[in-house]
């Protein structure tokens, strides 16, 4: 496989983005969370809807936070990414685990997140998060 590496400030940049995404979901900090998209911003999850510019993926943190109650955490993992088609921009793929604390024994989601993100002013941005759910266990 041939890899091209971005910088190591980029590659921490990234993984705290989606450090950040779990924290923000989780917290119900609808507005920052929002504002990790850009604004033409997509959220796209096969089987259950595409939500596109960031009022529309809004909803996807206010979906959250109704069917969660507070009660799951988010965990992205593995997270790599690669130099996109031009300088500012990058793609990226990572495992997502959904934990639900409001049953016993707790349920999880397995998740794999792929996608683009953009550098916009300094800051890493998703232009494109595909969620595709692979597995419910308890």
């Amino acid at each position: 496989m041939r890899y091209r590496a971005l910088s190591l400030q980029d590659r921490i940049d990234i993984q705290d983005l989606f450090s950040w995404y779990g924290y923000l979901v989780d917290e119900n900090r609808e507005q920052e969370w929002v504002e990790l998209f850009t604004e033409d911003g997509v959220f796209d999850a096969p089987g259950l809807g595409r939500w596109e510019g960031r009022e529309r993926v809004r909803e996807i943190c206010q979906m959250v936070a109704a069917g969660s109650q507070g009660k799951w955490r988010h965990k992205l993992l593995n997270v790599v990414a690669e130099p996109g088609d031009t300088p500012d921009t990058a793609r990226f793929r990572c495992n997502g685990l959904v934990t639900y604390w409001d049953q016993e024994p707790a349920a999880m989601t397995f998740n794999d997140y792929s996608g683009r993100l953009r550098k916009i002013d300094g800051d890493w941005k998703i232009v494109e998060l595909v969620a595709v759910a692979n597995k419910i266990t308890v």
